[in-house]
């Protein structure tokens, strides 16, 4: 069996919420459990009991004192979808403005996507690649993205504005070697020679 009962979310007795319970047998002497409840400022929370709490500016909260998820299942051609945005925010207006953020997994073809400003900027294929699909994104690290990483649309770059120095290492090979097309630019080998190639 369940039941459905008001409660007090709050310390103001005047604000008030509902519960959300169930039984787990009918013929044992289990007690209810909440499952779920709807609080005095409109926020869910599914799997808690007692008086469970969201976290920070939540409407939606999933609690559980063990593992916890959240499933979005579709049709095998389809995509499961979660949006983020506002409204009037810039980048679009009106309604619209609700897919401005975006993490698609697309069933087609088993990829799954990243988009802000509602354009995609990343995206992970079902072989594992990370791609960006575009020829003004760039991969960066550090504070001040020192490290840069990027195509421009005809040509490749690996930008270090750091102030310590740009280093390749290998730990366990013998060499670094710089090959164009099949053949050797330059190789640099562990505790060996500098080898610099023209017309091989």
């Amino acid at each position: 069996g369940g039941s459905i009962a008001a409660v007090q979310t709050t310390s103001d007795p005047d604000q008030m919420g509902i519960a959300f319970l169930t039984h787990g047998s009918a013929t044992t002497n289990n007690t209810v459990a909440e499952r779920l409840r709807i609080d005095a400022g409109g926020n869910v929370i599914i799997g808690a009991s007692g008086t469970p709490a969201t976290v920070g500016q939540t409407q939606l909260t999933l609690r559980s004192n063990s593992q916890v998820g959240l499933a979005l299942l579709c049709g095998a051609i389809q995509n499961s979808s979660i949006y983020m945005g506002g409204l009037n925010d810039g980048y679009s207006s009106g309604d619209s403005g609700y897919s401005d953020g975006k993490i698609m997994y697309d069933n087609s073809n088993n990829h799954m996507q990243f988009d802000t400003a509602g354009t995609e900027r990343l995206r992970i294929t079902s072989s594992g690649n990370v791609s960006i699909n575009n020829d003004s994104g760039k991969f960066t690290a550090g504070t001040s993205d020192d490290l840069q990483i990027y195509h421009d649309g005809s040509n490749s770059y690996i930008d270090d504005s750091g102030t310590g120095d740009l280093q390749f290492r290998t730990i366990n090979g013998s060499a670094i070697n710089l090959i164009g097309g099949s053949e050797y630019l330059a190789r640099f080998v562990k505790d060996g020679a500098v080898e610099l190639y023209h017309d091989n």
